[in-house]
């Protein structure tokens, strides 16, 4: 019968681990002092509580490695709890091969995102104030309040050209303005400021529980004079993301016939 023991834990010691909720690892150094190989054994958390008495919800606990006969096997223990379990310390015991430890976890607060859509597309051709829509979800473990109301910088995207070709009034400032692209925008176009959008929330800030997600409506107006012909880019900050939002005009005016573009720059047919 195989022989473990949990290597540098005594019995009378309690293991201590923080992290987030989707993130926590134990580490477990297991001893097989049997002549068998001991095969990759599955702990169970028990009892996890906080101050208050609530239990912990566990998600999923990893298996270990197998141990072979004689050896020591150091590892490092999954556990996958409800992502929106709330910050502060839990304290139970976890137990291996029917070996008991005591465990005591400090969950950590999260902060999680996820926007859509994702970009926000706005049709110019609806007008300098429109009414849209996001949805917010809360992928945390701590409640949080989405108030985008405020003017922003507002961006176009510079045409794809050698710099020869790009005039000066249209380069200048384009390395300062490179802040605006996101990370994650399909093409790293550089982007030239030519104003603001502007955010209002008509139902005003929202909260938003661990967990939970909320439709938020959007007032937005946009900057005069912008071109139908090109793409316009902006960024809201919300936590540790960005709300893109793109501005484009979907159906556009007929271009002139080439005779009419030709006499209409002084060029005789």
């Amino acid at each position: 019968m195989a022989v473990l023991d949990l290597v540098d834990w005594p019995a009378e010691r309690t293991l201590r681990v923080a992290g987030s909720p989707s993130s926590l690892r134990v580490p477990i150094t297991l001893a097989n002092a049997s002549e068998t190989m001991l095969v990759g054994a599955t702990p169970e958390l028990v009892e996890l509580k906080n101050a208050a008495g609530q239990t912990l919800p566990v998600q999923s606990v990893g298996s270990l490695p197998a141990v072979a006969a004689g050896a020591v096997a150091p590892s490092r223990l999954r556990v996958r709890l409800d992502p929106s379990t709330p910050p502060g310390r839990y304290e139970g015991r976890i137990v291996v091969a029917g070996v008991t430890r005591a465990l005591q976890i400090d969950i950590v607060e999260t902060v999680a995102l996820a926007l859509h859509p994702a970009p926000l597309v706005i049709d110019l051709a609806a007008g300098r104030s429109q009414r849209t829509a996001i949805s917010v979800e809360n992928r945390g473990n701590v409640a949080l309040t989405v108030d985008l109301g405020g003017n922003y910088p507002l961006g176009e995207e510079l045409p794809l050209r050698g710099g020869a070709d790009i005039p000066a009034e249209r380069a200048e400032g384009v390395e300062k303005l490179l802040a605006l692209l996101h990370p994650a925008a399909p093409r790293a176009l550089p982007l030239r400021e030519v104003g603001t959008i502007s955010l209002a929330m008509p139902n005003g800030p929202a909260r938003i529980e661990p967990g939970a997600a909320a439709t938020v409506p959007l007032d937005l107006t946009l900057a005069d004079g912008l071109a139908p012909t090109a793409r316009y880019r902006a960024f809201i900050p919300l936590y540790d993301q960005d709300l893109a939002i793109i501005l484009v005009t979907a159906a556009k005016s007929t271009s002139p016939a080439p005779k009419a573009r030709a006499q209409a720059k002084g060029v005789k047919p």
